[in-house]
């Protein structure tokens, strides 16, 4: 007899893997990859060993996550219509060396974040000083003062970076 078994492969990529603490819920495994018979049909599940392979892209910044193999059959489990046996004999993960254009443009992306926070950082400094100034409070305005000087050093070097990503993100794309 068959059965309309189905797996999925998920990953959740926001550095924690809580499964959800119900049947139906995915927790933290948001990102669906793969799914061997996502519409349940039967017969069309494998009934011999078949190997599935396939290639994670566009995780720029994701440092950490999970992977998940999600056994999902409504009206499965012990004794119900709709579930057989499962089984996955080897899994392996290879580290992708990745699309040299989406990389580039992820780091372009990031380096335009930071010199907007960077910017907003100084722009708060600027505040201070001129509301210093104007109330005339020297000791306030000298300190001030230094910390837009401070602040003013991240912003060059994020304009740095910024013109180092497009640079970057030109060639690797021109290539693709």
């Amino acid at each position: 007899m068959e059965y309309p078994d189905r797996l999925e492969l998920r990953l959740s990529a926001n550095g924690s893997c809580d499964p959800g603490s119900r049947a139906q819920s995915v927790g933290d495994f948001t990102t669906l990859l793969e799914s061997v018979n996502p519409d349940l049909v039967t017969g069309v599940y494998p009934q011999v060993w078949t190997k599935f392979s396939g290639k994670l892209k566009g995780l720029a910044g994701v440092e950490s996550g999970c992977l998940a193999f999600r056994y999902f059959v409504t009206n499965g489990g012990p004794g119900a219509q709709n579930s057989d046996y499962l089984g996955v004999d080897t899994f392996a993960y290879e580290d992708y060396e990745g699309d040299a254009c989406a990389d580039a443009k992820a780091a372009l992306a990031n380096a335009k974040s930071k010199l907007r926070k960077a910017k907003a950082r100084l722009a708060g400094a600027k505040r201070k000083l001129k509301r210093a100034r104007k109330a005339g409070k020297a000791a306030q305005a000298k300190r001030a003062k230094r910390k837009v000087k401070a602040a003013k050093r991240p912003v060059k070097a994020g304009k740095r970076k910024v013109a180092s990503a497009k640079a970057e993100r030109t060639e690797a794309c021109a290539a693709a």
